[in-house]
C-alpha cells in the first residue's frame, strides 16, 4: 500500500501471519480412590479414636494398619458401609461432598484423614489405593 501524508510518502507492507493452530486440550486423567471410612454423629467419639491412633501409630511414624481401621469401622461406623468394615469402594471426584473431597483427594496411599465434618456427621477416611480411572 502506498500512503501519502503532506510531503512525506512511504510504503507500508502488510504481512499476514498464518493463523496459529489452536491447542488441543488433552483430557485430564480422572483419578479414583479406594476408600474406607468411619462415620459417627458424635465428634468426640471419632476425635478420641483419632487421638488413640495418633499415640499408638502416627506419632511413631507408622501408618494405622488397614485391619485395625476396618475393625473399628465395623464396630463404630453409623454408615451402612460399617457392615463392610467401612469400605466405600472406588470413588471419583464429584461423588463426595465438597467438605471432605479436597482433603480426601490430597491424601497419600495408606494414610488416614483427620476428623472431617460432613452433612451426615463426622468422618475419618482411610485411603487404601488410587489409580487412573479406566
Amino acid at each position: 500500500f502506498f500512503f501519502e501524508f503532506s510531503e512525506i510518502s512511504f510504503w507500508c507492507i502488510i504481512v499476514m501471519a498464518p493463523k496459529k493452530p489452536e491447542k488441543v486440550k488433552k483430557p485430564q486423567k480422572q483419578i479414583e480412590l479406594k476408600l474406607s471410612h468411619i462415620l459417627c454423629k458424635d465428634e468426640k467419639r471419632l476425635s478420641d479414636l483419632y487421638q488413640l491412633w495418633t499415640t499408638n501409630y502416627l506419632d511413631k511414624g507408622e501408618a494405622v494398619p488397614l485391619d485395625v481401621f476396618a475393625a473399628c469401622a465395623g464396630q463404630l461406623s453409623e454408615c451402612p458401609s460399617g457392615k463392610k468394615k467401612g469400605q466405600l469402594g472406588w470413588i471419583t471426584k464429584g461423588k463426595l461432598e465438597d467438605a471432605v473431597e479436597n482433603t480426601v483427594f490430597s491424601m497419600q496411599k495408606g494414610t488416614i484423614s483427620y476428623v472431617l465434618k460432613g452433612s451426615r456427621g463426622y468422618h475419618i477416611f482411610y485411603l487404601e489405593d488410587s489409580r487412573e480411572k479406566k
